[in-house]
């Protein structure tokens, strides 16, 4: 296409942040044609979002290095997922760093050309026509398949005459990917069947092995993707395939390897963070998941992509781990939760975090053996969202709230929420994570189910120790089951009156001390800290322990 057929008459962006080289650029895209009006110039990304908005561009030149925050990789991203960039727009990267990791990245994002600085005047005229070529020939194709009008896309390439080789396997692969969209995957399958060995070889067979995952055929989808390993630009997208094929047969081991090597090709891709940390929660490797966490929240920084529930879910993981945790243990997980609000805090509003910080911190507090702090940060949070017209809770937050629910007893808004839930996770479209979560909570469950039945059993064996007046035992016993339960009374109560008697082996007037006072804190709203029995008991303790505050009267408490 000669350079005279260029289409000036839609205007430029020039994103850098070098003045030097937007005003190179501008000379030389004048030399081309354009005229000074249409070229236009951002030197980051918030500018460049800005001109996106109000102008419908037909080239963007991107710049990689665009300061201390958002790069180009996040800047193209972000244009692309809200639509801020038109269909047919031609997006060349033009940048000073050719390592791997930078282009492979750049690559996934689909440009329409790559140029290395420094650029010259030469290599662009030789270079431009064939970087727009394909999106000005196809650009009604293009601009109905943005529509979603899937149905207008095949029928233009059927009725289309195009001359070009190139062109016409790229609008058979878009053809593909429309019937994809419309749920015909034979007929899909048996166009991008006919483009196989061609130029688009590559988006060919992933398209292929996407057709075999809606179809259920798992195993064709991995031998599919197989030989695209060693393909240096779709190598990364095959591994992330090759995970989601192998979640479908809940092979989550495999997935999970699948997905490493998708990050260590091209780390810049959110999507595959977050399916990792999934894939860590559906194998319960909370330490992982916590650390896969992170790693998401550090890779999506200055981005459109870092989002408040990235940082509630590390939360969220923090306290899974403490709860399942020995009690030493436990506090030490604990202690790391305020650092984590620190981090929403300074980043979000408070209106968006509020609601899910009331219930972490409830959970944190019963956790910590103090239900009836836990209990007035979830009548806060009742009383919170009471007052917001039309509040819809969010799928984490609908979670936490079951299991701070679970902790105070309160089992049937337990089994109502973990229902809808799983109804939730359930519905179409049935995500690779939607199914990676279901297998978290289930293993959560299973967890929280066998320490309970562990708590009983512990509790059912004091009983008999103490009828046989074996308190030494029964008090150690008794202290286990403390550590794994938050809602049985029955438990504190037991531990409070054999504390009197004998003290677990080994504790130092210290450990006991604060285990007494965990059982009173645990006692604090039922009637027993307000008998005779109770004051009693207290008296003993805080004679036995040389400690004061332990001397509680009825009256003192009631």
């Amino acid at each position: 296409m000669p350079f005279n057929t260029l289409d000036h008459s839609r205007p430029v962006l020039i994103v850098d942040d070098s003045s030097m080289y937007r005003t190179a650029a501008k000379g030389m895209l004048q030399k081309l044609g354009y005229q000074p009006e249409m070229l236009h110039f951002a030197q980051d990304a918030s500018e460049a979002i800005l001109r996106c908005r109000n102008n419908h561009y037909g080239l963007v030149f991107f710049d990689y290095n665009l300061g201390d925050r958002a790069n180009g990789f996040q800047l193209i991203d972000e244009l692309q997922t809200k639509g801020l960039l038109a269909a047919d727009c031609a997006n060349i990267i033009v940048t000073g760093d050719a390592t791997a990791e930078v282009v492979r990245g750049f690559m996934e994002l689909s440009p329409d050309g790559y140029l290395l600085k420094p650029l010259n005047y030469t290599t662009l005229k030789e270079r431009l026509s064939g970087f727009v070529r394909k999106k000005r020939e196809l650009s009604d194709l293009l601009i109905y398949f943005a529509k979603k009008d899937y149905q207008a896309v095949i029928t233009m390439v059927d009725e289309a005459f195009y001359q070009d080789d190139g062109i016409i396997v790229h609008a058979q692969r878009i053809k593909a990917e429309a019937l994809i969209e419309l749920g015909q995957y034979d007929d899909a399958r048996n166009v991008l069947i006919n483009l196989q060995g061609s130029v688009e070889n590559g988006k060919v067979v992933l398209n292929l092995a996407r057709i075999a995952l809606k179809q259920r055929q798992y195993k064709q989808g991995l031998f599919l993707l197989k030989p695209l390993q060693k393909d240096p630009f779709h190598a990364a997208s095959a591994a992330q395939l090759s995970a989601e094929l192998n979640v479908a047969q809940i092979q989550f081991d495999l997935a999970l390897k699948d997905i490493d090597r998708a990050i260590a090709i091209s780390p810049k891709v959110i999507e595959r963070h977050r399916l990792k940390v999934n894939l860590n929660m559906a194998m319960f490797n909370l330490p992982n998941a916590i650390s896969s966490t992170k790693s998401m929240i550090l890779e999506s920084r200055h981005s459109f992509r870092e989002t408040l529930d990235m940082y509630q879910l590390g939360a969220q993981l923090v306290l899974d781990q403490a709860q399942f945790a020995t009690r030493e243990q436990r506090l030490t997980h604990l202690s790391v939760l305020g650092k984590w609000a620190e981090s929403w805090r300074a980043k979000f509003p408070r209106a968006a975090y509020k609601a899910m910080e009331l219930l972490l911190f409830s959970r944190g507090n019963i956790l910590k053996s103090d239900p009836m702090k836990g209990r007035a940060l979830l009548q806060e949070y009742k009383t919170y969202i009471a007052n917001i017209e039309g509040y819809q809770p969010s799928l984490l937050e609908k979670i936490e709230l079951s299991r701070v629910y679970l902790l105070l007893g309160h089992q049937s808004e337990y089994q109502r929420l973990s229902e809808q839930i799983n109804i939730s996770l359930k519905k179409e479209p049935f995500t690779t994570q939607d199914k990676a979560l279901l297998a978290y909570l289930s293993q959560w469950r299973n967890k929280v189910q066998r320490s309970r039945e562990n708590s009983i059993k512990l509790k059912r064996d004091a009983l008999t120790l103490i009828e046989q007046k074996s308190f030494e035992k029964a008090s150690t016993m008794l202290a286990h089951s403390m550590d794994t339960q938050f809602t049985d009374n029955e438990v504190p109560k037991l531990l409070f009156g054999v504390l009197t008697r004998a003290w677990p082996n080994n504790w130092s007037k210290r450990d006991v001390i604060h285990l007494a006072i965990r059982c009173r804190d645990q006692l604090h709203d039922t009637d027993f800290i307000k008998s005779k029995e109770f004051s009693a008991q207290s008296r003993v303790l805080a004679q036995q322990l040389d400690y004061k505050d332990l001397a509680m009267t009825a009256s003192m408490v009631s």
